[in-house]
């Protein structure tokens, strides 16, 4: 137990909350709680800061968001041409190599390879998303099919949508729901249910592949206590429910 503080107190987050607890503490102590409204939005920041930060939190949030969703019976049994759609995650365009293993972000690796193990024999792939400069990510993860294995023929890059609302209205022009109704897409747990949605929206009838889950378990008392993967969890949750308002305001999902 002493040990796991010791260990909280010494990272960034953990000693911004120990601090900013000790503070209010001071305050109350010697002040009580005046002057009241300083003291008021000193506890509420705090104890927000420490709530988005913690770690049984976020990983609730991220549950929920994660198991929105769920496959219909047919996604069971798919016939082997069904087709995979691959949403391109991030890269990191500063880095020197050209080895798209070193570019790619975990999450483009993970949805790429998740790709080709899910793919029926006579699947193609449709790998598409865009960036704003020349490393594309669509061609990358393409190459990384390629280097496993999978036939260049059987592979479709799209490199200009620069949204998943954009990715979607592109694949109508590659892959018109009419001629293929199904399809596979594979992208991350927590954009699963926005991304599903607004392919549904095009007309097609989505079978999901997650990958790169943010949850883990909750384990006491780190669970209580506020880390910094707590605040990136909470960020991208929060991101992911903005998106998803603007995606229904819009009419994209």
């Amino acid at each position: 137990m002493i040990g796991v503080l010791i260990d909280w107190v010494l990272q960034p987050v953990g000693m911004t909350a120990f601090f900013l607890l000790l503070l209010i503490l001071v305050w109350l102590l010697f002040y009580g709680a005046r002057p009241r409204l300083p003291f008021l939005w000193a506890f509420f920041t705090g104890g927000l800061f420490w709530l988005l930060a913690s770690a049984g939190f976020s990983n609730y949030v991220v549950w929920k968001i994660e198991n929105w969703r769920t496959n219909s019976a047919q996604c069971d049994a798919l016939a082997e041409n069904v087709p995979v759609v691959v949403l391109t995650g991030g890269l990191d365009k500063y880095v020197l190599s050209d080895d798209p293993y070193q570019i790619l972000s975990r999450d483009s690796l993970l949805r790429v390879l998740r790709a080709q193990e899910v793919a029926g024999e006579q699947a193609a792939f449709y790998i598409t998303g865009g960036v704003s400069h020349s490393r594309q990510p669509a061609e990358m993860m393409a190459s990384v099919l390629i280097d496993q294995g999978v036939g260049a023929q059987r592979i479709v890059t799209e490199n200009v949508s620069g949204s998943t609302a954009e990715s979607a209205v592109a694949m109508r022009q590659l892959l018109p729901p009419a001629d293929s109704p199904v399809i596979q897409l594979i992208t991350s747990y927590l954009h699963v249910p926005r991304a599903s949605s607004t392919f549904e929206k095009q007309g097609y009838e989505v079978c999901s592949v997650a990958t790169d889950t943010l949850y883990s378990p909750a384990v006491m008392p780190v669970s209580l206590l506020p880390y910094i993967s707590g605040l990136q969890k909470s960020t991208r949750t929060i991101h992911e429910l903005i998106a998803v308002v603007v995606y229904r305001l819009k009419g994209w999902m």
